[in-house]
């Protein structure tokens, strides 16, 4: 499955999908959403709509320092959610790592998100667990393609 990224400047649909989704993981662990602080947020990283053959997927952030390139925010829309999109912007995300030299790619995750599966499968491991969330990250292989 092959995703094309789309470069995004402007919030409007990318903020409700990410509220939409992110909506039950906040009130279960009673975080109240901030819209200000998301907004901040969004001009500090590098946001890409994830499409394709012609539909909007999802959605991409990322972030990055010297040693790695942080995914900030992975959101695929409903109906294709479950259908390989969250592993094909995995795969996005580490050959980009890879092309940019960096050692590690790396997240944040709700200690119980259905997606710390697909994490794991793809060679994440958490370093880090703080209130709600854990830091994961995987090595970059700078031989894979």
């Amino acid at each position: 499955m092959k995703l094309e990224l789309i470069k995004v400047m402007e919030l409007g649909a990318e903020e409700r999908l990410v509220k939409h989704n992110m909506a039950e993981d906040y009130r279960r662990h009673n975080i109240v959403w901030d819209d200000a602080g998301f907004r901040q947020c969004w001009t500090e990283t590098e946001n890409y709509g994830l499409r394709w053959s012609g539909f909007e997927v999802g959605l991409l952030s990322l972030d990055e320092d010297a040693q790695a390139l942080y995914i900030r925010n992975l959101q695929i829309v409903e109906p294709f959610q479950g259908e390989g999109f969250g592993a094909a912007a995995l795969d996005v995300s580490l050959k980009l790592a890879r092309q940019r030299n960096k050692q590690w790619l790396r997240l944040r995750a709700f200690t119980d998100s259905r997606a710390l599966s697909l994490y794991r499968r793809f060679g994440f491991e958490a370093v880090k667990t703080e209130g709600a969330f854990t830091a994961l990250q995987c090595r970059v292989d700078p031989l894979k393609r």
